[in-house]
């Protein structure tokens, strides 16, 4: 559905659902208004970009009552690593933990098991430039020093705002793990016990 540059693929509507992947950074802002996910913050839209690149990415709205959660499955290199939930503070939670009824966790896991690409696949050619764009803008507002004048880290880091020290653990954390899934795939390294 593409309706002012807010393009979704829809998975499922009826009176009280629906489930959606956003493919646009507008479809994420509107989509995820009356959250705190971080795919749907105006102050640093490469989250939206990130999250689109690396998993798949689908907001479940409980359309009457306005209840919104998201489910990403990461990726890497074309193999599923690890599915979060999220409820609207984003807050990490288990599926089990949302009023989702069954049929429509069917139709979530159907999506999620048979969907063989990342979100970012089916953006749209001036959806992929603005994100281009925007990390030129990052790229060149780095400073001498590594770190950019908004005070982001540094891109070879990571290009998120962190506002709380749990945030920054858990950003941390998930670059680490990330980074040590694309090692050991690409066989650069071996796990031990």
């Amino acid at each position: 559905m593409i309706k002012e540059n807010i393009t979704t693929r829809e998975i499922h509507r009826d009176d009280r659902w629906l489930v959606l992947k956003p493919l646009s950074f507008e479809a994420s802002l509107k989509y995820g208004s009356s959250t705190k996910w971080c795919t749907s913050s105006k102050k640093n839209p490469l989250h939206f970009y990130e999250y689109s690149n690396e998993g798949i990415l689908i907001y479940i709205i409980e359309r009457k009552s306005n209840v919104k959660w998201a489910v990403y499955w990461e990726m890497i290199g074309g193999v599923k690593i690890e599915m979060s939930w999220w409820n609207s503070e984003d807050k990490r939670i288990d599926s089990i933990q949302t009023s989702i009824p069954e049929y429509i966790m069917g139709i979530v896991r159907r999506e999620l098991f048979t969907e063989s690409k990342t979100n970012y696949h089916y953006l749209s050619e001036s959806e992929i430039r603005k994100h281009e764009d925007l990390i030129l803008e990052v790229e060149e507002s780095v400073t001498s020093e590594g770190y950019l004048n908004s005070g982001f880290w540094p891109t070879h880091t990571t290009n998120t705002f962190y506002s709380s020290d749990d945030t920054v653990r858990g950003e941390m954390y998930h670059r680490v793990m990330s980074t040590t899934m694309t090692n050991y795939l690409k066989g650069d390294i071996v796990l031990s016990d």
